[in-house]
């Protein structure tokens, strides 16, 4: 028989902006006969990997850096976020986009000069080329495949579609 919890009202507790790792969870375990178990968010699996850098975006421009994983929930319109610059990026660096529940409208990736993304079948243009996601909670992971910086970025996972310019 599943769990089925009855309805308590929470309206005397206190909200948390930010969860953290280490913040427990109980949930009904399917498998166990719906029993109330504890969890860390962190074990969870759409959780951050240990040491990834994660940024909340609530502004609509984010400049991003090599090997960090950006949710937007900007909710004033469409957030623009920059590829790290050339310089700092190297072969194999990473950034991940992940659209939140706070997004309003779709989101954009912009490029720095002379900088391209790549997937199977596209390419950006490298003077001023985008790639802007067709929903707000699409997700996008690129990767520095660049041997002499990061002006070459590669799509190596999406969900959702995206349209390059």
């Amino acid at each position: 028989m599943p769990f089925v919890a009855n309805p308590i009202n929470f309206a005397n507790l206190a909200a948390k902006a930010v969860p953290t790792n280490s913040d427990v969870l109980l949930i009904a375990d399917a498998a166990d006969s719906g029993i109330l178990k504890q969890v860390d968010i962190g074990d969870l699996p759409f959780a951050a990997s240990p040491g990834t850098n994660v940024v909340d975006v609530t502004t609509s421009t984010q400049q991003m850096v090599v090997n960090t994983t950006y949710w937007v929930k900007y909710a004033g319109g469409v957030c623009t976020l920059t590829l790290p610059t050339a310089v700092s990026s190297s072969l194999g660096d990473y950034v991940e986009i992940r659209g939140g529940e706070a997004a309003s409208d779709p989101w954009v990736i912009a490029q720095n000069a002379n900088q391209f993304i790549r997937d199977l079948t596209s390419v950006t243009t490298t003077t001023s080329g985008t790639l802007t996601a067709d929903n707000e909670f699409n997700y996008i992971r690129l990767e520095c495949s660049a041997t002499s910086g990061g002006l070459s970025w590669t799509v190596v996972g999406q969900g959702g579609s995206f349209t390059g310019a």
